[in-house]
This record gives C-alpha cells, sequence and structure tokens, in this order.
C-alpha cells in the first residue's frame, strides 16, 4: 500500500526555538606548576646571577602566573576585576598571555549553547606587581615578556572554547571546519572541563591527544618560555 496520501497530513504544528543552555567551562591549573619550573629553569640558564639576587623562586612564578589567568577569568564576571587598573601594569610572559587571550565568553546559538568560563580563588595584586617587578628586569636578557596584555574584549576563542578535556583526553564539538591545532594545545595547559559533562559529552564527538602526550611535548618546547 502506498504512504504518499499520508504526506500531506498536517495539524498546524509549529517548530520553536529551545532556550540556549549555558555551559560552565572550569579549569584545573597543574600545567601552570610544570611550565613555573620550566620558566624558572630558562631564566637561570640566562643570567643565574640575577635570578639569585631577585630572589625570585617556582613558588612565586606558580602563584603569578595561575593568578595571571584567574584575572582573565574573573574579568568576564558582571563586575569585572575590579583592581583592573593594577593589573594592566603586570608584565605578562607570551605563552601565558597567549593562553589568556584564548578565553572568554562564547555563545553558539546554533548548538543551542553559550559556554561561559568559571574560576575560584583570590589574588593579591601587591603582591604581583612585586614578581611582575622582578620579571620584568629579566627582559634586557632576552626573555619575551608583554605589559598591559590583557584582552579588552569578553568573547573568547572560537576554536578553543569548543573544546574541552574528558577523561585526560582532549575533545572538541563537532564542527564544518577543522579548528587550529593550538587549540588542542591550549585546552590541554588549562585542562579545561564542562561542568555538565555526563549529559553533554555527546555534543564533543571529535577525539584529539591525550593531555598528557600534549604535556610531554609542550613542556620541552623551549619557546613556550623564551
Amino acid at each position: 500500500m502506498s504512504t504518499n496520501k499520508f504526506e500531506d497530513l498536517d495539524y498546524g504544528s509549529r517548530s520553536y526555538g529551545i532556550s540556549v543552555e549555558e555551559l560552565s567551562l572550569t579549569f584545573n591549573l597543574s600545567m601552570f606548576s610544570d611550565y613555573a619550573k620550566a620558566y624558572y629553569g630558562e631564566i637561570q640558564r640566562r643570567n643565574i646571577r640575577k635570578l639569585e639576587s631577585s630572589e625570585l623562586s617556582v613558588e612565586e612564578l606558580e602563584t603569578y602566573f595561575k593568578s595571571l589567568f584567574i584575572i582573565r577569568i574573573k574579568s568576564l564576571g558582571i563586575s569585572g576585576f575590579k583592581e583592573w587598573r593594577q593589573a594592566r601594569q603586570l608584565y605578562i610572559p607570551a605563552w601565558i598571555q597567549l593562553i589568556i587571550s584564548k578565553y572568554g565568553v562564547l555563545n553558539k546559538p546554533e548548538f543551542g549553547i553559550r559556554i561561559v568560563p568559571t574560576i575560584d580563588g583570590t589574588v593579591n595584586v601587591n603582591d604581583l606587581l612585586v614578581t611582575s617587578n622582578k620579571l620584568s628586569s629579566f627582559v634586557d636578557d632576552g626573555m619575551f615578556m608583554v605589559k598591559d596584555g590583557f584582552p579588552r574584549e569578553t568573547e573568547g576563542d572560537v576554536d578553543v572554547m569548543m573544546m574541552a578535556v574528558f577523561e585526560n583526553q582532549v575533545r572538541g564539538i563537532i564542527r564544518p571546519d577543522n579548528p587550529s591545532p593550538l587549540a588542542q594545545l591550549v585546552t590541554a595547559f588549562t585542562n579545561a572541563k564542562i561542568e555538565q559533562d555526563t549529559t553533554l559529552k555527546a555534543l564533543y564527538r571529535i577525539s584529539y591527544d591525550d593531555v598528557d602526550f600534549i604535556k610531554s611535548m609542550l613542556l620541552n618546547d623551549r619557546r613556550l618560555v623564551q
């Protein structure tokens, strides 16, 4: 029996768009500790005497780098970051500046989602200014840094914001184009995760490298600490 006679069945139903769901992107900054050790080692290699006289430590660098990231994420909130003027005076290593520039709010209504970075933690800007002053002295030794390097816009990088870590592997939301290879490196470095990963894991259907492999490659690339 032909079913063509049912093709024109229509009871007046209409389609409506569903509301956008907000996803919270959280972070585990453990790799910042490894980066601080590598960065310290590079400074030590370039000018050990100046490093010793500055009394700069690995722990101080780790706190500094993590704090720079926290400032960026906090600045995306409704009230922003209250000590923004002082924060603009901080010197930021090139790799960390790249990392913080990639994160922001991402609206993807075609996927029904809005991705918002969130992070806990506080920073002491006065302490950061002290560390920044120490770091800036190594610019003369070839350590590349930028001042006033925090992004002004709140939008995040599409490639990075559409990736997250699941079970120690970087995964991305399926899309018609190919994201930059750099995006998975940034995602692994910050260990970015979606809080609602249990229910929304199906969105992230593209698998990339595992975090441990990316970590080993990144921390052995001297370009990151120069």
